[in-house]
């Protein structure tokens, strides 16, 4: 964590702390932000309440101000504006839970309460979500072993032990000695000295390790696995005033979204899917994932139709909805909070239908037409119609065209791909293009080529693979001209047009001289070097495993072969040739 405090500003600020959800915990303000907001993690925390929120946080962002009296200023503004509920809790705490330790019984137990006593129990809290305390109850009882029962006399044991979830001290299980250590443990937990508490669990793994009870070391490593996952999972982002708005607005539009469609929960992840083909060929399936309402680009993900080979998107929209919840079924990954998918009723069915196959039920999941932008549910019989002004239509409308857009890009480059490899089989098997005269550079080509000692049937097979003779050809990687130049080697050449035939040749000609040299005239080398570049050759010791460039080398090489032996460069007394800036050249061999 350490690295990642680093990034923050040492400046006057106001902080706010989020949930999972987005949703704001806590608004602070700090004379240095850096100081200020390290120290909730850094440190052993005594008081409980802020041990409570540390529990909850998942994001910080933070506004620079420009004194410490703006950043009073500004807190106070946003706490009034935005009413967050650690802040509004912390002021009167009355109404909110707490958890629970209690003291006199010979094995005490955690409960929930919103009750502060004066009976000698020890209270953490408060909390702002019921839900999540009782979560948070079950996984520490089940951390440091505590029984969840609230018994004050035991008699025989209950179902909790024979479910593996109470240590037993009703029937002799765990002794008081041990049972007391479990409890100063949850204390320091509660307490958040984590730091403490860790360096006794390593202690205790270690002695546990020596003794080879190697399952109760694993329970204490899995347990010091929890606590570093609590900071682990906080990032930090630094924004502006201006921005905030926005994201309230975002935040508001998803629990909009929640009552529209009657969810669960606030829809904080969101994968939408499309499929794109044309005659149903080239199909191919896209996902896009959306996080709090914006795109998670690195959760993306793009599928190449395999078992369908007509026109037939239900079928296309069943297959990628398989395949990705099927996996992630395999893995034990989290489902999306909601699924949205491009399409009609049919699409909505037919996705229903493979989530029901695959065992995965009660899946939020709708359906948006473009026609009529309707949205079509499982919830209702007919369709939620929104006014076109709806942030929450607005919303469904950005996640369905980004995935609309992300299967109309991913479908271009596989016809970009097709055409591509058709054309590089063309060129191995001698089919040449029409309308293109294969000659009309050979002059040119001549020149260079005995200038800089290369052999020109070599440089007219590049000029063949590389642009078929079309002078201005730019490639996806922005290589230029008949001999598809990069920039560093335009640049190296010296060059200022790389679509001037003249220009162009010259300078590969003379790169290829140069590439000559440094391989020692090994012609693999050489034309490897020229596609995949020197430094992919010299790290593999010759032709790099890259299909595109293997596939290079062996066309190249074939067209040589091919226009060395039928002499397709015609002999001539006088060659010539004119530049593009008008200057002729006249020369023999």
């Amino acid at each position: 964590m350490n690295k990642i405090y680093n990034l923050l500003p040492e400046t006057p600020g106001v902080y706010l702390m989020r949930d999972y959800s987005g949703e704001i915990l806590y608004i602070g303000k700090a004379r240095n932000l850096k100081k200020r907001v390290s120290s909730y993690f850094t440190k052993s925390v005594s008081d409980p309440r802020i041990t409570a929120l540390i529990s909850s946080i998942k994001t910080v962002d933070y506004i620079i101000a420009k004194s410490e009296r703006d950043a009073l200023l500004l807190e106070n503004k946003l706490i009034k504006k935005l009413q967050p509920k650690y802040n509004i809790m912390w002021r009167d705490d009355k109404s909110y839970p707490y958890i629970k330790l209690t003291a006199k019984e010979e094995f005490p137990y955690l409960t929930l309460t919103r009750q502060k006593k004066n009976d000698g129990s020890k209270y953490f809290g408060p909390f702002h979500n019921v839900s999540n305390v009782r979560k948070l109850l079950r996984r520490l009882r089940f951390m440091f072993h505590i029984r969840p029962c609230t018994k004050t006399k035991f008699k025989s044991k209950c179902f909790y032990f024979d479910l593996g979830q109470c240590p037993g001290p009703c029937i002799g299980k765990i002794k008081s000695s041990e049972y007391k250590k479990n409890i100063e443990k949850l204390e320091l937990f509660l307490e958040g000295k984590y730091d403490l508490l860790k360096k006794i669990l390593e202690k205790e793994m270690k002695e546990q390790s020596e003794k080879l009870n190697f399952e109760e070391a694993k329970n204490l490593r899995d347990i010091i696995f929890s606590i570093d996952k609590i900071f682990e999972k906080i990032s930090f982002h630094e924004i502006k005033e201006t921005d905030l708005d926005r994201r309230l607005n975002l935040s508001r539009t998803l629990s909009q979204l929640k009552e529209i469609l009657n969810l669960p929960k606030v829809p904080v992840t969101i994968e939408a899917f499309d499929v794109s083909n044309i005659s149903g060929k080239e199909a191919v399936g896209s996902m896009v994932s959306f996080f709090q309402g914006k795109p998670d680009k690195k959760n993306y993900r793009r599928y190449k139709i395999k078992n369908v080979n007509f026109i037939d998107d239900y079928a296309m929209i069943k297959e990628i909805i398989q395949r990705r919840y099927k996996k992630l079924l395999e893995e034990h990954k989290k489902l999306p909070d909601l699924i949205i998918i491009d399409g009609g009723k049919g699409h909505l069915s037919s996705a229903k239908n493979v989530l029901d196959e695959i065992g995965i039920k009660n899946q939020p999941i709708i359906s948006i037409a473009k026609k009529e932008e309707e949205i079509f549910t499982f919830e209702k019989d007919e369709p939620i119609k929104l006014p076109p002004s709806s942030p929450v239509l607005q919303l469904i409308q950005q996640i369905r065209d980004e995935a609309h857009r992300f299967a109309i890009s991913y479908h271009r480059y596989r016809r970009k791909l097709g055409l591509t490899i058709t054309a590089i089989l063309l060129f191995c098997f001698n089919i040449h293009s029409k309308n293109i005269d294969h000659n009309i550079y050979d002059d040119i080509i001549v020149y260079h080529s005995y200038k800089n000692s290369i052999d020109p049937y070599l440089v007219k097979a590049i000029i063949k693979v590389e642009s078929d003779f079309n002078p201005r050809l730019v490639s996806r990687k922005k290589a230029k001209g008949l001999m598809q130049l990069v920039d560093e080697v335009i640049k190296m050449e010296g060059i200022d047009d790389p679509f001037d035939p003249h220009q162009n040749i010259g300078a590969g000609t003379r790169h290829l001289s140069n590439l000559f040299y440094i391989f020692k005239n090994d012609l693999d080398k050489v034309l490897s070097a020229y596609n995949a570049g020197i430094s992919s050759v010299k790290k593999h010791n010759g032709i790099p495993p890259y299909k595109e460039t293997q596939e290079f080398v062996n066309c190249v090489k074939r067209y040589y072969k091919f226009y060395k032996k039928n002499q397709c460069i015609l002999k001539k007394k006088i060659y010539s040739f004119t530049d593009s800036k008008g200057r002729m050249y006249f020369f023999n061999r």
